[in-house]
């Protein structure tokens, strides 16, 4: 296709040169236009054909052929889908029995251009206008018309659309912003359970000097810029996205795009086009502050096309998408587990009810191992991909998909969701109006859907007044029930110091945090025996004093505990005079926040924060703000009342600190967790021995 294309492409500069001069008689022919764009209608270049057919059609308005192979390029192409709708609707007015797509001397159009109506009128959110199309198209059309078995497929999609449009879900759509998104398309976004990293790809102008330039480097498909992967990580100060940044395996003249990433953001899974029209999956581990060079996930590629992967949490299992042979459909989604000898098994197509006669692609196995996310465009689509959901129950089998609803799901392809360890917040990318590009990056809050069954620990290290966290720091995660021999390992993410791990429920934990195998902090716990979500949030500061290369080891003079925990023993020692902090808890009924009711032991508590600053000079105090399941209409979420509760009791200790005349720079907040725990919901509010002991806020100083 090079030389061919070449040419084509040359021809077709050459055209739209020539076109634009004032002499006529310089110009290029009808006829010459005409067949450079049918040339590169045949490779499916619709990029480059529509922009000749739209010179054409200024030429020839009246003419039905070429507004309909305008139409059809439009929609064809990436994001001028809509624009197709006034070209197809003129050229149906003249459609042709006998018609030949490579004579430029063709005036009229042919009956497919009823079935591309059709589309457009889909596309356009007019499903019962679409219908009538295809259904006109049926009629006209001969039996063996090569759109005859797909036509079907798109009426059923249809009556999907009418469904879902008319029962929309409770969805909050949210683009997550300009730091992210760009006037370039964005898309394909994951993110680590704890939502500190998101990783996505961008087809914009790399402005990263360390980087190779991409400016002037175009994909020969679509005349735009390759795909690249970048990476942004949370600002926990600020909860904003730090500006991303060009992931260093990027390569300037081709498509690398991101696909997964494990929950604790150790390992970023990432597609790579090979020039040879499969692309295969790689595999790139971070290495202290970034992710070193990738390898190929040779358990997976094969001569097919393998598009996407996603893996457990305890990476023992993968679940890809590829279209290789004796499939069910086009693409579809395999599995392979870890044996006991460490080797991949052979692939296994998980078949029905998740594979279907056509496409599935971007799957997403949530932390839990249990909730099945992907994308299809079968028949319970409402328009080209939509984003199902599955569980795996009891007897280890996929239940019946579900689609997810508009206004997530479109009338166009929605691919690449994901969601953070509670199943909460929502992930991908769509072309909804009013966004900052082509396509744009959103957080979808699913607002009415149950926490997913998952047990974590997680948080951050803060490095104080350093730039990043100092090297050196492991944490180990002991499995007390199941014995101590029973161990995790993480080394923090040092860009932004966070770190998750899975736990169970009803096991007891014992937690360290080493920095060049000494011990700085420890805590023990065990979890609750609930089955729904469970989340310890853990925020350990660390001292300002920059690290010499001689004083790695320099002392993290400020630890803080936070939630579920039985006991916390701090290994670090101390030459400070010891004293015992004083704590103050309030409970409360529901929607509830403030400490009216516990004035006298407020004041007994400042006291005692008082009398600490006296022994030690300076004091550190923990907040934590807790609400239950239990639903709130006044605060829109658990999750947000809990939130409030913190802030306002960091509010009023603040004040009243401030008002007794204490120096500012002697008390220092070092954390703030707010979390939503207990029992699962069951409609039983008036039960409030049950849900109460979960309403609180709790204030530790030290």
């Amino acid at each position: 296709m090079n030389i061919r294309f070449l040419f084509i492409l040359s021809l077709c500069t050459w055209s739209s040169f020539f076109y634009s001069q004032e002499q006529e008689s310089d110009k290029a022919s009808f006829r010459e236009k005409f067949e450079a764009a049918n040339s590169l209608m045949e490779d499916n270049l619709f990029e480059f054909a529509k922009e000749i057919w739209l010179e054409l059609v200024k030429e020839e308005p009246e003419n039905s052929n070429v507004n309909y192979k305008t139409g059809y390029c439009l929609l064809k192409s990436a994001n001028n889908k809509k624009e197709a709708f006034e070209y197809l609707n003129f050229a149906k007015s003249n459609i042709i029995e006998r018609y030949s797509p490579l004579d430029h001397s063709v005036k009229g159009s042919p009956v497919e251009v009823l079935y591309y109506l059709g589309k457009s009128f889909h596309l356009n959110y007019e499903p019962d206008s679409a219908l009538k199309y295809f259904n006109k198209f049926i009629e006209l059309s001969s039996k063996k018309h090569f759109l005859k078995e797909m036509v079907f497929h798109d009426i059923k999609q249809c009556e999907i659309a009418t469904k879902q449009l008319l029962k929309p879900k409770n969805y909050r759509l949210e683009n997550i912003g300009g730091e992210i998104n760009s006037s370039y398309s964005d898309f394909s976004p994951v993110i680590t359970a704890d939502e500190s990293a998101i990783f996505f790809t961008s087809r914009r102008l790399r402005t990263d000097t360390n980087q190779v330039s991409n400016e002037g480097i175009y994909s020969p498909q679509d005349g735009k810029h390759f795909e690249d992967v970048y990476v942004s990580y949370k600002n926990f100060k600020t909860n904003k996205w730090d500006t991303p940044e060009l992931a260093d395996f990027n390569r300037p003249t081709s498509n690398q795009a991101s696909v997964s990433v494990s929950a604790d953001g150790q390992f970023l899974y990432f597609y790579k086009d090979d020039n040879q029209g499969n692309g295969d999956l790689y595999i790139s581990e971070r290495d202290d502050i970034n992710y070193g060079s990738p390898r190929k996930l040779d358990a997976i590629n094969s001569d097919a096309w393998e598009t996407h992967v996603t893996t457990s949490i305890d990476g023992n299992t993968m679940y890809f998408v590829s279209d290789r042979d004796g499939g069910y459909g086009g693409r579809d989604i395999y599995r392979l587990v870890k044996l006991p000898n460490g080797e991949w098994s052979q692939a296994y197509n998980i078949g029905p009810p998740i594979n279907t006669p056509f496409d599935e692609d971007s799957p997403f196995l949530h932390p839990n191992g249990k909730t099945f996310y992907f994308s299809s465009n079968g028949e319970e689509s409402m328009g080209g991909f939509d984003i199902f959901h599955s569980e795996l129950n009891e007897e280890g089998k996929w239940t019946l998909p579900v689609n997810m609803g508009y206004p997530l799901n479109t009338v166009e392809d929605d691919l690449y969701f994901t969601t953070n360890a509670d199943g909460k917040n929502g992930y991908y990318a769509s072309s909804h109006e009013g966004g900052y590009g082509e396509k744009d990056i959103y957080k979808v809050l699913l607002e009415d859907k149950e926490s997913e069954p998952l047990a974590i620990l997680k948080g951050y290290i803060d490095p104080g007044n350093l730039e990043q966290i100092p090297a050196g720091i492991v944490i180990w995660v002991y499995d007390l029930t199941d014995g101590a021999d029973n161990l995790l390992q993480y080394t923090p993410n040092r860009r932004n110091g966070s770190y998750v791990f899975s736990l169970i429920p009803c096991h007891e934990y014992l937690v360290e945090y080493t920095q060049n195998e000494e011990i700085f902090y420890s805590t023990e716990f065990k979890l609750p025996c609930e089955a729904n979500y469970q989340e310890i949030n853990k925020v350990i500061t660390i001292g300002g004093i920059p690290l010499s290369e001689e004083d790695s080891t320099a002392s993290i003079d400020q630890n803080n505990t936070t939630t579920n925990t039985e006991s916390d023993t701090n290994t670090e020692s101390d030459t400070q005079t010891t004293i015992a902090p004083v704590n103050f808890q309030i409970f409360y009924g529901y929607n509830e926040k403030g400490i009216s009711n516990e004035q006298e032991n407020f004041n007994a508590f400042v006291d005692g924060i008082n009398e600490i600053i006296t022994r030690n000079g300076n004091v550190q105090i923990e907040l934590e703000g807790s609400a239950s399941s239990v639903p709130t209409k006044t605060y829109k979420s658990n999750k947000n009342l809990a939130n409030q509760r913190t802030i306002n009791a960091k509010q009023l200790l603040s004040d009243r600190l401030v008002k007794l005349g204490v120096d500012i720079s002697k008390f220092k907040i070092v954390s703030e967790n707010s979390l939503v725990q207990g029992p699962k919901y069951k409609g039983d509010y008036l039960n409030k021995e049950k849900y109460a002991k979960y309403q609180y806020i709790k204030i530790t100083a030290f």
